[in-house]
């Protein structure tokens, strides 16, 4: 018996087609370009016709008319099927046969791939033998050597079902993808050393390359860790709309241990023999109820450590402070260390460039009259060797500015660059009247402008509320109640506490003993002070560190305030009774406080290397392709504004190599300048302006490592995008019946053949039988 598909293809070569790999027709159209207009051709058919009648009407009667009518027939059906094939059909014919789907394998190779896990459970390390096998002598295998073992191991026979009725591919992949040679010699080119990995870029693309292809779905080996690219939640989604389901095989632990220097927050320079805060912020996964050492060395040289515990994953901020000796470039470098097990030990460090400095610190104070806050302030700073005071008292006796070696002045500084010199004011509770606008413009101008620092001490006489309304009362951090001049001479009897805020905690300024816990409660035990400066609150830009502990209508008052203010910043301390800290303790309390707050404010000016060049960086580090901006104020040596388009500045890395960078004017600012350029390779970079070499910027660049942020297998998203696209996730345990998963391994693809009837066989096989029918016919009537 003949079988449909033995028929198909018997009609198929009778039409002249390529029978080429079989299926059945499904279904069938017929079209016509005709040579000529049909209209013609009906009038042809016609005209022969009438023709073949009126030739056969001439036959002699002694034949049958049964023939004659036969043979008239066949010369009609042959004139109509010569004129039909003028029309020049074309059959159409739809042949719908079965192949093999496609079935694409990415293996991940980005560098958390090549993580060797720690596996302290059974499960984990049964999971890794069965993929291993018992006799395997590699103890801490990589996601990647797991992924090369399954796919190779006989017990698991994983490829040979697969290959056998799939057309299977390799691909490897982590920021881009691209195809490897199948089986075993393309997993040997398998290397993880991808800084990132874009798993939704890498799906969507996937897909779109083989578009058209009937896909039996995507195997995908990945530890699910994705750092850049499109949400692979999105690509997902693409997929099921597809109808291509994710085969999804998650190696590695579900809970990886591991710390991670994520970065530190340090000045850019510092003075020697002054504190230096460090914050360690230490990222840690799988640590709970385990401890670790963070230990800071300054040019190799043990200078701080601190124990630590984690409670949870995170990231946990650690405060060190040091004391640096010596004046130098040194290198800082933070380290966590841990006797815990770690699957990535390499992320354990962080460094950069320190600058220590020895210089001078110049300090202008400025009072009405030698108060009691002044005179043991004034005592504190002439005992600093490092610290070079000038003090003006207008109301003191003019003769001490005369003797040798006095630190008293006789008047207001009366230029600018004279004013500008100094590194910090510490302005008192002095009359306005005693200070000509110009040089109260000029003070306000010493901050905005030259980036100047200010201590504001207010008073009960004049400072802060006889200000109100001058070019200083922007300065100020707080808000001043109205009050007339004179009018808060009267002292307070009302003890009055004082409270450290969260901000003021972090504050180095602020910190009296070594721990924050010891600092807050010696705070508690201070002193109490008898009179506060009528204000109402802080600014919205300031930071309050210090408040009176009692609660008002408009909230705790705010005693000491820090603020930015143009290129400065300025401290108001909203008490003039600081010297009663000294009671039982003598100088020690209020040596500290405020040795930390002269050496803080005057030093952040100091250490930008130049008082008229100051330039900073929206960051500390970067990673490599990261957009570094650079911030610039430049001032004349007369302390005007640097008006050029454009200034010249030079970036040199470790090994002397420079690159020069531009630095263009800012619109409307006059004397600010700024910088883009991308972080180039990973190294300690500096900045300098051409025109004063001796202000750098330190800048340090580090290799992205995104990868090892969350080193754990992601098996909660991987689990989430084989659902999304009706797949399935496997781990070691059930990897086996992967192939069988997988079971729409064939796809019906319809195909369209177009058959010219007119020149196929079949057309002039009927031609010729119809011929030969009628001269047949006539040959048994014995006609010519």
């Amino acid at each position: 018996m003949v079988q449909p598909l033995q028929m198909n293809q018997l009609l198929l070569k009778l039409f002249g087609s390529d029978t080429g790999e079989g299926g059945t027709i499904s279904g069938s159209s017929i079209a016509f370009h005709p040579t000529l207009p049909p209209l013609v051709l009906g009038i042809l058919f016609a005209f022969l016709i009438l023709l073949t009648i009126a030739f056969y009407r001439r036959t002699p009667s002694d034949v049958k008319g049964s023939k004659i009518f036969g043979m008239a027939l066949l010369r009609v059906l042959f004139f109509g099927l010569l004129l039909l094939l003028l029309l020049r059909p074309v059959l159409s014919v739809d042949m719908e046969a079965e192949k093999k789907r496609a079935l694409p394998i990415l293996v991940d190779t980005s560098a958390s791939m090549g993580i060797a896990d720690i596996r302290e459970s059974e499960d984990d390390l049964r999971r890794a033998t069965t993929v291993l096998g018992t006799d395997s002598t590699n103890p801490r295998p990589s996601r990647t050597d797991l992924v090369r073992a399954a796919f190779a191991n006989s017990d698991l026979n994983l490829l040979p079902p697969l290959e056998k009725d799939l057309d299977v591919s390799f691909y490897r992949f982590d920021k881009d993808f691209a195809e490897i040679p199948t089986g075993e010699e393309g997993l040997t080119t398998l290397e993880p050393t991808g800084p990132e990995t874009a798993l939704g870029n890498t799906l969507r693309g996937l897909l779109n390359r083989r578009r058209g292809e009937a896909l039996a779905g995507i195997v995908l080996a990945t530890d699910g860790v994705t750092t850049t690219g499109e949400n692979a939640r999105d690509a997902a989604q693409a997929l099921r709309e597809a109808g291509v389901p994710l085969y999804i095989y998650g190696p590695g632990v579900t809970v990886a241990s591991d710390l991670a220097i994520d970065g530190v927050e340090v000045p850019e320079a510092s003075l020697a023999e002054d504190a230096v805060p460090v914050t360690v912020r230490v990222r840690a996964r799988g640590m709970a109820g385990k401890s670790a050492r963070v230990i800071l060395t300054l040019g190799g040289v043990q200078a701080a450590d601190k124990e630590v515990t984690f409670e949870e994953d995170g990231i946990v901020e650690v405060p060190l402070a040091f004391l640096p000796k010596v004046a130098g470039d040194f290198k800082l470098e933070a380290t966590v260390e841990t006797s815990a097990p770690e699957v990535v030990a390499d992320n354990n460090s962080w460094s950069r460039q320190l600058r220590v400095l020895d210089s001078q610190l110049r300090v202008l104070m400025i009072e009405q009259t030698p108060r009691w806050e002044f005179k043991y302030i004034q005592a504190l700073l002439l005992r600093e060797k490092r610290v070079d005071v000038d003090c003006l008292v207008f109301e003191a006796d003019r003769e001490v500015t005369r003797a040798p070696g006095s630190p008293f002045i006789e008047q207001f500084p009366q230029r600018r660059e004279d004013l500008f010199g100094y590194d910090l004011i510490l302005f008192g509770d002095v009359d306005p009247r005693s200070l000509q606008p110009a040089q109260i413009e000029n003070l306000a101008a010493f901050v905005s402008e030259a980036g100047g620092a200010l201590i504001v001490i207010a008073g009960k006489a004049y400072t802060p509320q006889a200000y109100r309304h001058s070019a200083l009362e922007n300065l100020f951090p707080v808000e001043i109640e109205p009050a007339s001049i004179g009018g808060l001479a009267n002292a307070a009897s009302t003890p009055i506490t004082l409270e450290l805020t969260s901000a003021g905690l972090a504050n180095p300024m602020l910190q009296l003993e070594d721990s924050a816990e010891a600092s807050v409660a010696r705070w508690k035990q201070m002193p109490p002070i008898y009179w506060t400066a009528p204000v109402v609150r802080a600014k919205p830009a300031a930071e309050v560190l210090l408040v009176d502990s009692r609660a008002s209508r408009d909230g705790k008052k705010p005693i000491v305030a820090l603020q930015r203010y143009g290129a400065g910043e300025v401290l108001f301390i909203g008490t003039e009774n600081t010297w009663r800290w000294r009671k039982n303790v003598g100088d020690l309390y209020h040596t500290v406080f405020w040795s930390q707050v002269v050496q803080r404010m005057a030093g952040s000016r100091l250490l930008a290397g130049s008082r008229r060049t100051r330039l900073n960086a929206d960051r500390q580090s970067y990673t490599t392709g990261d957009r570094i901006t650079v911030f610039a104020k430049l001032q004349t040596d007369s302390y005007d504004p640097v008006r050029e388009e454009a200034v010249r500045a030079t970036l040199e890395d470790e090994n002397g190599v420079r690159r020069e960078v531009l630095l263009r004017g800012v619109p409307d600012q006059a004397g600010f300048f700024r910088a883009e350029f991308s972080a180039p390779g990973a190294g300690r970079y500096r900045l300098t302006v051409d025109n004063d070499p001796g202000t750098p910027l330190d800048l340090s660049v580090r290799e992205p490592d995104q990868e090892m942020a969350d080193p754990a297998m992601n098996e909660a998203a991987l689990r989430e995008l084989a659902e999304i696209t009706g797949g399935r996730f496997f781990r070691e345990d059930d990897l086996a019946i992967l192939p069988a998963a997988i079971t729409n391994r064939t796809a019906k693809v319809t195909t369209q053949r177009e058959i010219e009837l007119w020149a196929s066989p079949l057309s002039f096989i009927l031609l010729m039988l119809l011929l030969t029918g009628e001269w047949v016919l006539r040959k048994f009537s014995e006609l010519k």
